[in-house]
C-alpha cells in the first residue's frame, strides 16, 4: 500500500509515517520545511518532498510524482492524508478513527 502524508514530519502526521513505515507501506511525505532542516527527523525509507499544502498545484505535482515513481506497486494510491488541509479533515478524521479501532 501506498501512504502519502502531509506534514508528516512531526506530531500525528510523523507517528503516522512511523506506522505505516512498520507496516511495510510506501509512505511518502510533504512538509514546507527544508529537507536539511528536517533530514534527522525523518524515518529511513522515506519518500520526502518540500511543499506547501497551500499551493494545490505544487500538491498535485507531488502527489502525482510518488504515485507514479513507486515501481511494482498498484497504479492508484491507497490512501492521502493531509494534516493541515481543511478540505481533506473529515476524511482523515474518518481514517483516524478506522485506523484507532483496529488498535483497540
Amino acid at each position: 500500500m501506498r501512504v502519502f502524508i502531509t506534514g508528516g514530519t512531526s506530531g500525528l502526521g510523523l507517528a503516522l509515517t512511523k506506522h505505516y513505515l512498520s507496516q511495510n507501506c510506501r509512505v511518502g511525505i510533504s512538509s514546507i520545511e527544508s529537507l536539511e532542516k528536517i533530514q534527522d527527523v525523518i524515518p529511513s525509507g522515506v519518500v520526502y518532498y518540500q511543499a506547501d499544502v497551500t499551493d494545490t498545484n505544487r500538491m498535485q505535482e507531488v502527489i502525482n510524482d510518488f504515485a507514479k515513481n513507486q515501481e511494482g506497486l498498484m497504479n492508484r494510491m491507497e490512501c492521502i492524508l493531509s494534516m493541515m488541509d481543511n478540505n481533506f479533515m473529515q476524511f482523515v478524521e474518518v481514517q483516524l478513527s478506522n485506523f484507532l479501532e483496529r488498535l483497540v
